[in-house]
């Protein structure tokens, strides 16, 4: 069974509707590994497997080119706009508060 027959949204919440979606979503993939090594000064396994290679060419499946909207996956609660980047920095501001950890960084302004 394809994992995206389990839910009418999943492509929606995971970037499967366009390459470059798609291509954002593996370029964040690899901003997480380097801020990962940044931080904990080692390399995370994702990165010592061959995940990092398989993900370097969108699936064939995509039909679209064009970026679309990325949606705001989080309770409405959180949803305070149209722009997923204002929700999202608000549902960790308020939703998140609890798991934020700043090792070798400032936290962001918008945190506070």
């Amino acid at each position: 069974m394809d994992i995206r027959d389990t839910s009418k949204d999943y492509d929606d919440l995971v970037g499967f509707k366009a390459k470059e979606n798609y291509n954002w979503l593996v370029e964040h993939f690899y901003a997480l590994g380097q801020e990962y090594t940044y931080r904990y000064g080692k390399v995370h396994k994702c990165f010592q497997s061959n995940l990092a290679y398989m993900l370097s060419s969108p699936p064939n499946n995509l039909r679209k080119y064009e970026w679309t909207k990325m949606p705001s996956a989080m309770a409405d609660e959180y949803k305070i706009s149209d722009d997923p980047l204002t929700n999202y920095r608000h549902y960790y501001k308020i939703g998140k508060s609890r798991m934020h950890s700043w090792k070798n960084r400032q936290p962001p302004n918008w945190i506070f």
